[in-house]
């Protein structure tokens, strides 16, 4: 019994760090690139909705971002971005 304790709290530790180093690679990272795709995520019932912005750098890679309902409707395919380190959300150049 105090093993399986043991054993569930490492493995919410290896999430929790995973999730943290995932995090910051990402915030860390800059690029500048073209909206290539748009697309809207939905649960089964159709009420939630996450919006990703599909991005091609200069670099080559497809960057996928969450964004807010408001930046994706304004965003349209071929307009640049550039992420600035630090930021999360890129922005429109």
């Amino acid at each position: 019994m105090k093993s399986n304790f043991i054993a569930t709290i490492i493995i919410v530790l290896v999430i929790v760090l995973v999730v943290i180093f995932k995090k910051r690679k990402s915030k860390a990272s800059s690029w500048k690139g073209e909206l290539f795709k748009k697309r809207i995520i939905s649960d089964e019932d159709d009420e939630n909705h996450v919006y990703k912005l599909i991005i091609k750098t200069d670099g080559g890679k497809k960057v996928k971002i969450s964004v807010s309902e408001e930046i994706y409707n304004q965003a349209k395919e071929g307009e640049r971005y550039e992420k600035i380190a630090g930021e999360d959300i890129p922005k429109k150049i």
